[in-house]
């Protein structure tokens, strides 16, 4: 479900034609939570943007295009769950996994599991379309979809959904 409040606080933010396909949003008391001013996150078709207020003066807001996630990862805890996003560097290129290829690290914290596992869902979910989009080379219509399964991570062991690029549970890199 999508939180029209939290997307009014980004609307300012939003291109034209930019959609919101999922909101978020810190707990205000437990772990990783803020009292004050919770961070609000909207996950649209092109970026996720991750919008604080530093005790009501300041606000920062931290947007994540797509296409520049290297990796994401779920630390669950016993009351709220956390979101890394790691993204790759300015330069691009190199293998995913290489050190010298990775920019910077967000954390999101202070989620409910679901709230967590939604966004790291549809992260992959997006990056598998903008993977399957370059192989077609753009807007070539897709061949004969063929029945897929699960992939199980070899990490953890947890079944994701077909065409998973991270594990939704542990962030282990499946491809």
């Amino acid at each position: 479900m999508i939180n029209q409040t939290y997307v009014a606080l980004v609307s300012d933010i939003m291109r034209e034609g930019e959609n919101a396909l999922l909101t978020a949003r810190q707990r205000r008391v437990g772990p990783g939570g803020d009292v004050m001013q919770p961070s609000v996150i909207v996950a649209t078709d092109k970026r996720l943007i991750i919008r604080s207020n530093l005790l009501r003066i300041k606000t920062n807001v931290e947007v994540i295009p797509y296409p520049a996630i290297a990796f994401v990862k779920l630390q669950r805890g016993v009351v709220s769950s956390t979101v890394v996003i790691g993204t790759r560097s300015a330069g691009g290129g190199g293998n995913l996994g290489s050190e010298t290829n990775m920019g910077m690290t967000t954390e999101i914290s202070g989620l409910r599991y679901k709230d967590a596992v939604d966004l790291i869902k549809l992260i992959n979910d997006t990056l598998d379309k903008l993977g399957e989009e370059a192989r077609r080379g753009g807007g070539a219509p897709a061949t004969q979809p063929q029945a897929l399964k699960p992939v199980v991570c070899a990490h953890c062991k947890f079944e994701n959904p077909p065409g998973s690029r991270f594990c939704a549970h542990c962030g282990f890199l499946l491809v």
